[in-house]
């Protein structure tokens, strides 16, 4: 018999009845185990005047840990007439009777809007990233576009997080009269107020969009998400952005091919640390559309710059006097010929590890003087039948990562970005896995590749990950109306770097102290000679051949003179030092970013920039 416990934060005003927790324990289908969170509160704020909310959430978990996520519902006393509603194929929410309400896992599903007492009450349930599927309920501005998103007012959210659970499970859900079912917290073996996280940055964030100025609102909101904001404009905006607040300072790293400005944005209060004092504190970094034919990231990453700028919370102050922010535009070449490439058509995130190009090379610089604690490199992605999701996530995959470094970049994409991004209506799921009936079945990309920024950054023991946006409709809304797919895009992108956010907020000390120590730990383990080297393979997949691994690591390599003077400028971008000998230099597997070494040298490494020669002594 399944157990009903009442959510500390229910409303006993809107939260339901006896008879509706009676009917959840009587559903006990002995295939389902039902977890439910479902918060349901009054809100006073709406699309339109006199627009009273409810909402609610459950977290639903289905076979195989695979996380089914978020049932919302909302009461409008008039339903807000700017409200466009989206779907896909979810599970259908079917009128049981007018006071009942009750989802079945696996069916279509359409627009569920059901008169009870007089009270509009729309109900969606959307999946989780590996089921891909979502329904929306928008309107208006959000952060300047959106008042009203998925049920609730801007700033109104449910903070809880997801819990997994291994059992069977499949989903039943009740509503009664006006309001969602009563809040109930069912068979999760976890207290009622469990896993919660502070939303006072985000609400705090979303009041600064709100009240931005004209002048600060990018063309992109401007024009209501119909046309994107093009390069000089973004220069500008910047500059307005850092006349207009002394919490900004905008500097150039580098030039591209073309001669654009490499911008870096860096963010503080009461104004942005000197780059110096900055590495030695707390540092959350974002790369922005490296690919220039991927618009949402650099749209997102400028209204992130915005809000934190203007904000006048308190809670963001705080935040920014204890944590610099700094973001790169990273492919202006790219932006204004509106490719993935940059104008020598190389890929710049396949570049990280040679910095052929002033584009990898002003990224790696920023990390290496910057020291960030975090990284988030936002992207987007092209769609298909199998891979249909809001947010695509995944985290450094290169098996030389050290572990600590590893768990908390998984720790970021799953438990912050995908979490804020599904609190927000959203889907999420790990990037490189084609889905069907909920389980992945196929890995076609978001591999181990050091060349790639997700797993450079871990490789100098910096948390970071991945984030991409489906580039393409994911259902008609979005086919019919441009502005609803590209706000789509750029919304959810901008989740992911406040999850990032939250993430440093929530767990400064934590970073600082690992990633510091897991410099230490990687100069140790060269010096010893320890561990393992990986040449192929990743975290859930090890190499297949004796030629892909080295279990008694070298010390070092040796290079020739010539060698050196090819590789120089690299060396000194990845923070690794030479030292010099008869026959050359060499250069140590005793340093912090010890995994890149064997990387760039051993003829073992498919991507290997260099030739040099193992050492047992060094």
């Amino acid at each position: 018999m399944l157990g009903v416990v009442p959510h500390e934060r229910a409303d006993p005003l809107v939260a339901g009845d006896a008879e509706v927790a009676q009917r959840v324990r009587q559903s006990g289908d002995a295939t389902a185990d039902l977890a439910v969170r479902a918060g349901a509160r009054a809100v006073g704020r709406g699309c339109d005047d006199g627009c009273v909310g409810i909402r609610g959430r459950a977290v639903l978990h289905e076979p195989a840990e695979a996380e089914r996520d978020v049932l919302h519902g909302a009461a409008h006393r008039e339903p807000p007439t700017r409200c466009a509603l989206s779907h896909t194929s979810v599970p259908e929410v079917r009128e049981r009777d007018q006071s009942r309400l009750a989802v079945d896992a696996g069916r279509p599903y359409t627009t569920a809007t059901h008169d009870v007492s007089g009270v509009f009450i729309n109900l969606r349930l959307h999946e989780s990233h590996r089921a891909g599927n979502v329904r929306k309920i928008s309107c208006g501005r959000r952060r300047g576009r959106q008042a009203w998103r998925n049920g609730r007012p801007l700033g109104e959210r449910n903070t809880l997080r997801t819990t997994r659970l291994t059992s069977r499970s499949k989903v039943l859900a009740t509503a009664a009269g006006a309001a969602l079912a009563a809040s109930v917290l069912v068979g999760s073996g976890t207290t009622a107020g469990a896993d919660q996280r502070d939303d006072a940055l985000e609400k705090a964030l979303a009041a600064a969009a709100d009240d931005a100025p004209p002048a600060l609102q990018t063309p992109f909101e401007k024009s209501g998400g119909a046309t994107w904001t093009t390069h000089p404009q973004s220069v500008q905006f910047y500059r307005q952005l850092d006349q207009s607040s002394e919490r900004v300072a905008v500097s150039n790293v580098g030039r591209t091919t073309q001669g654009r400005p490499l911008q870096l944005v860096s963010i503080g209060s009461p104004a942005p640390k000197a780059q110096t004092e900055a590495a030695d504190g707390s540092v959350a970094m974002f790369v922005c559309s490296v690919h220039g034919n991927e618009p949402s990231g650099r749209e997102a990453c400028m209204e992130l710059a915005r809000d934190l700028a203007t904000s006048t919370d308190a809670t963001v102050t705080r935040f920014l006097a204890r944590t610099t922010v700094i973001l790169i535009n990273a492919n202006p070449d790219g932006w204004v010929a509106n490719t993935r490439g940059n104008a020598d058509g190389v890929d710049v995130n396949r570049d990280y590890l040679e910095l052929a190009t002033p584009e990898g090379r002003a990224v790696t610089k920023v990390i290496r003087d910057w020291n960030p604690d975090i990284l988030n490199d936002l992207h987007e992605y092209g769609p298909s039948e199998y891979y249909r999701t809001d947010l695509l996530h995944l985290w450094p995959r290169n098996r030389n990562v050290d572990d600590q470094i590893h768990g908390l970049s998984q720790e970021m994409s799953e438990d912050y970005a995908a979490a804020q991004a599904r609190s927000e209506g959203y889907t999420a799921g790990i990037y490189g896995h084609y889905v069907k009936d909920g389980e992945p079945f196929l890995q076609v990309a978001g591999d181990e590749q050091v060349r790639i920024l997700r797993n450079y950054a871990g490789l100098v023991n910096v948390v970071g990950m991945l984030s991409e946006t489906a580039t393409r409709p994911l259902n008609d809304e979005e086919a019919a109306d441009v502005r609803v797919l590209n706000n789509r895009r750029v919304d959810t992108n901008y989740a992911s770097a406040l999850g990032s956010t939250q993430m440093v907020a929530e767990n400064r000390e934590t970073l600082a102290r690992e990633t510091a120590a897991a410099a230490e730990r990687q100069t140790e383990l060269g010096a010893s000679q320890g561990g393992v080297v990986y040449f192929a393979g990743q975290d859930d997949m090890l190499p297949t051949s004796s030629s892909e691994v080295e279990p008694e690591p070298m010390c070092g390599y040796q290079i020739t003179e010539a060698t050196f003077q090819e590789v120089k400028q690299a060396l000194r971008l990845h923070d690794l030092k030479a030292t010099r000998n008869a026959s050359g230099r060499v250069v140590s597997l005793a340093q912090p970013n010890r995994g890149l070494v064997p990387l760039i040298f051993d003829e073992r490494h498919e991507f290997r920039i260099a030739e040099g020669t193992p050492l047992e002594t060094c």
